[in-house]
C-alpha cells in the first residue's frame, strides 16, 4: 500500500491510485477532462451528472475537435467526408 492507503500490488491498483492522485492534485488546474479522454473514461464520467441528468455529452462526437474547413479546402487529398464524426 502507498501512504494514502491505496493498494499498489498490480497494474490495475496502481492505475486506480494514479487516477485518484491526479484528481486530487490537479483538481483546480483544468486537467481532469484531458485525463478522462486519455483514459477513455470521458463517456462514463461526463455523460450524466450526479443526479443522473444527461449533460448532452457524446464521447463519439465530443472527443474530437472538427477539422477546420480551411484545412480541408487547402488540402486536395481531403474531402468533406474526411471531417471528424458529428461535424
Amino acid at each position: 500500500m502507498d501512504s494514502r492507503g491505496y493498494p499498489v500490488n498490480n497494474p490495475d491498483q496502481i492505475f486506480e491510485a494514479l487516477m485518484h492522485e491526479r484528481m486530487i492534485e490537479l483538481c483546480a488546474e483544468q486537467q481532469r477532462y484531458d485525463d478522462l479522454k486519455r483514459w477513455n473514461m470521458d463517456g462514463s464520467e461526463i455523460t450524466v451528472d450526479d443526479n443522473g441528468t444527461n449533460r448532452g455529452y457524446n464521447a463519439d462526437i465530443h472527443r474530437l475537435m472538427p477539422i477546420p474547413q480551411t484545412e480541408i479546402d487547402a488540402n486536395a487529398s481531403m474531402t468533406p467526408a474526411d471531417q471528424n464524426p458529428g461535424y
